[in-house]
């Protein structure tokens, strides 16, 4: 889902969460049963040596 998401936006954590580097956005587009969705990303990257990331999605439908 990611590889093919268009890229929004970069920002520093605004909610200051320890450990947290910056916040990255990210939307792609989805049909499940049939139903267009836009699909928002939320990667968060890791302050830690070994650079690991937390992935967050929502799905919201789109209408025809």
């Amino acid at each position: 889902m990611i590889e093919g998401a268009q890229f929004i936006e970069t920002v520093a954590d605004s909610k200051n969460t320890p450990g947290i580097e910056n916040v990255s956005y990210f939307s792609n587009y989805c049909k499940i049963n049939g139903n267009l969705f836009k699909i928002h990303i939320t990667v968060k990257k890791m302050l830690d040596k070994n650079r690991r990331f937390v992935y967050y999605y929502a799905a919201t439908k789109q209408e025809a």
